[in-house]
């Protein structure tokens, strides 16, 4: 009765390493897609933050600086402002291939100009994230620069 126990715990000492050599590629790549999908949503909401975080920078800027027209036509200095917050938090990022994120920022729809004062303000943030641990799944989905993370914040001006 001993000796077919034995015989048979020798039979079965590989199995456990058989099994776990079959389920460890599942479990790095379940592992691989978490983090890939963690990364995607923190980009997502830094870029929402930071769109919000510019719109209501300029939602709150006085009329005088909404209303102040550049000689040459470009875009007003509250603006420009607008831009350096919103490239300083999304500087964390860095989505990958030394890209910056395209910050638009309109109002009602149309440049900032200081023409007139704005009904609202729309900032939008695009921006690619790469995963450099799954280029070659990205490559069979069919995406091979990233995906594109948009983010867009809409206020309305409330100038005094």
């Amino acid at each position: 009765m001993k000796t077919q126990k034995i015989m048979a715990r020798r039979h079965q000492r590989g199995v456990a390493a058989v099994e776990f050599a079959l389920i460890l590629p599942l479990l790095v790549l379940l592992l691989a897609f978490v983090v890939f999908f963690g990364r995607l949503c923190w980009h997502y909401t830094v870029a929402v933050k930071a769109a919000s975080d510019m719109a209501t920078f300029m939602a709150l800027s006085r009329n005088t600086e909404m209303l102040e027209a550049q000689p040459d036509l470009g875009e007003i200095s509250i603006v420009k402002l607008a831009r350096v917050i919103g490239d300083t938090e999304l500087a964390e990022l860095r989505p990958g291939k030394d890209l910056k994120p395209v910050i638009d920022i309109s109002c009602d729809g149309v440049i900032c100009r200081g023409a007139a004062l704005p009904n609202e303000i729309i900032v939008e943030v695009q921006m690619r994230m790469y995963a450099p641990f799954l280029p070659d799944v990205l490559i069979q989905l069919g995406d091979l620069d990233g995906i594109w993370v948009r983010a867009e914040a809409r206020v309305r001006y409330a100038g005094a």
